[in-house]
């Protein structure tokens, strides 16, 4: 029986560290990038996706601008691989050509863009609260960081971005999906049982 009991102690450890280590795999790595000679570390939270909004209107319009969506060639429609006339194709009661127009609005990324998203990326080190919580300030500016991003190093600070916004959505993305597919299996177990 102690033989027993010295196995336990034993396997222990060792599932906590593969849960530890499996744990690990989940966890973010933070996205860093040197301005100047100083460190910044971009997080998307809750207060940045609001100011996001603010700013854009919407984070999908962000999303859309960052990942670009080119507007397709409406000449060359075709329908069971025959030409057809993009107006008689209709998208949820819409003329395809209106909706392509809508796909087309998306804003085009500019300088200015990089500069916001990246301040809103990182506020979450450099704001400073009042007692109460509430936002009383920060401790940079956007000025302070354009001075950091030239020409040369524009796109590793785009690449940057991109990858801290998609990073810092993703985990509602995938819960959202789970919870969405997690509630059509418990509707199907529902309909079985009945």
């Amino acid at each position: 029986m102690s033989e027993n009991v010295t196995k336990l102690h034993v396997a222990a450890p060792a599932a906590e560290e593969k849960a530890e280590n499996s744990s690990a795999v989940f966890k973010p790595k933070p996205v860093e990038l040197e301005l100047n000679g100083e460190k910044y570390t971009l997080v998307y939270d809750l207060n940045a996706f609001c100011e996001m909004e603010t700013m854009y209107d919407s984070v999908d319009t962000v999303i859309n601008m960052l990942m670009g969506t080119p507007a397709p060639d409406i000449s060359k429609v075709t329908y069971c691989d025959a030409p057809c006339q993009s107006s008689d194709i209709k998208i949820d009661g819409k003329p395809l050509t209106e909706y392509i127009q809508r796909l087309s609005d998306t804003p085009k990324a500019k300088y200015r863009d990089t500069l916001n998203l990246l301040w809103l990326g990182v506020l979450h080190d450099h704001t400073k609260f009042t007692e109460d919580g509430e936002v009383a300030g920060y401790t940079v500016s956007k000025a302070k960081l354009g001075q950091g991003v030239t020409l040369t190093n524009l796109r590793e600070v785009n690449q940057k971005i991109i990858t801290a916004v998609l990073r810092d959505l993703l985990p509602a993305l995938v819960n959202a999906s789970k919870s969405a597919g997690g509630d059509a299996k418990n509707a199907e177990a529902q309909e079985s049982k009945e």
